[in-house]
């Protein structure tokens, strides 16, 4: 989880550093292990990063020979064989990082990169060449990318940012009704809207260009949607294409330069990606996470720490009682940006 910010102002203007700074600040939560910002004429990028892959490299906003510039939230599962195509269409490497192979990936194919990446994803693109700002979130919205307007931040043109809440105390603060009366009826804001007038969420697997040189609407465009393209008539295929696909799914998620972990509750799903992850990994390297109650009638630990023996994973289980919860409710508060029901 890292925490991206992007300013994209009037040509001839010059971003606010100092808001920017602040701004990253208020993301230092998502992204504890480095900072930065890199500008060029009146287009800034910033970043909060929380290390995972090459972990002393990958520095961002990282810039590509070829002037392009990116921050970037999230993980590119398919970066190494994509790296290898790349590799063939003349372009060279220095890290062991997705975000590098992102990058290349950007000023080789703009961005109908998209359609290349496997993972779950928010960042913000500085194309000069091809006169482009553009930003994309992953398939499902799994990252987070809030595109704010002059009405929310009249200091800039448009304004990118993981969080909102890193730039309210700079913005300008008027009601989006129509979301909240959405909220109202479904106990959240569904995407695309945001609670303030002038903010927009990015829809999950949509991409937005922005022209660099006279940045006014945003040309958008959905480049995921769900089209099943082959039809299984009999149960056995069903089975062994969905373990296919979760053994697969689960494998690319445990690339990582630092130590991975599993939620587990002792329930199906959980169970399955643990047992389906010891396949590529030690069991006894993978680490396992469950909650428990002090309030028995609550509590499945139990049924957690039966998997965890069963596959031989480095299991630890925190006991919580009513207070506990008391005491996270603030937190948890802190860190919803729009009302949640």
């Amino acid at each position: 989880m890292c925490g991206v910010i992007a300013w994209i102002g009037q040509p001839g203007s010059t971003p606010d550093r100092a808001v920017i700074e602040r701004a990253s600040a208020r993301m230092h939560h998502r992204g504890p292990d480095g900072h930065g910002l890199s500008q060029s004429g009146h287009v800034a990028l910033g970043h909060q990063r929380l290390a995972i892959i090459d972990l002393a490299g990958a520095v961002q906003p990282m810039e590509h020979p070829s002037g392009l510039r990116l921050t970037f939230n999230g993980e590119i599962y398919n970066f190494r064989s994509l790296r290898r195509r790349l590799q063939g269409l003349g372009h060279s490497f220095r890290l062991d990082s997705d975000t590098e192979v992102l990058a290349a990936a950007c000023a080789q194919w703009g961005p109908d990169a998209v359609n290349e990446l496997e993972g779950m994803y928010a960042f913000v693109v500085d194309d000069p060449n091809r006169d482009l700002v553009w930003a994309a979130r992953d398939p499902l919205g799994q990252k987070p990318l809030y595109a704010c307007d002059e009405r929310f931040f009249p200091d800039a043109k448009w304004l990118f940012v993981s969080e909102l809440k890193a730039v309210i105390p700079e913005a300008k603060l008027s009601l989006n009704r129509l979301a909240a009366i959405r909220f109202l009826a479904y106990d959240f804001v569904p995407d695309d809207d945001g609670i303030y007038a002038g903010v927009q969420k990015l829809l999950p697997g949509e991409l937005w260009c922005i022209q660099r040189s006279s940045p006014g609407a945003p040309k958008r465009r959905r480049f995921f949607s769900l089209h099943p393209d082959e039809v299984i008539h009999h149960q056995p295929s069903y089975l062994e294409s969905l373990e296919q696909h979760l053994d697969r799914a689960v494998q690319r998620r445990l690339v990582s330069d630092v130590p991975l972990g599993v939620f587990l509750s002792g329930g199906i799903d959980s169970s399955l990606i643990t047992a389906l992850a010891v396949r590529h990994r030690e069991p006894s390297t993978l680490k396992t996470f469950a909650i428990g109650f002090e309030e028995e009638s609550f509590d499945e630990s139990d049924h957690a720490q039966i998997v965890a023996d069963h596959l031989g994973t480095d299991h630890h289980c925190k006991i919580i009682n009513a207070q506990d919860l008391l005491d996270v409710v603030p937190r948890l508060l802190d860190h919803q940006d729009e009302p949640f029901g």
